[in-house]
């Protein structure tokens, strides 16, 4: 099991592989980003997804794959 610390850093270069960090971006944006991710994140729970389940989808939206 990774730290919190390696998950942290892991979360972050992958914004950065996103591009997150491309640009400045206001305080209103990003909550408003984050608000947009925590209300996904609801709504696999209420479709019966664990915490532990990680998803992935293709770009064209025809496949998905489960990653645990």
């Amino acid at each position: 099991m990774k730290t919190i610390t390696e998950l942290v850093h892991q979360a972050h270069n992958n914004a950065v592989s996103k591009g997150w960090w491309e640009e400045d971006r206001s305080f209103g944006e990003v909550i408003a980003l984050i608000h947009s991710e925590a209300s996904e994140a609801l709504e696999d729970h209420r479709n019966g997804m664990q915490p532990t389940e990680v998803w992935y989808e293709a770009a064209d939206g025809n496949h998905t794959v489960q990653m645990e």
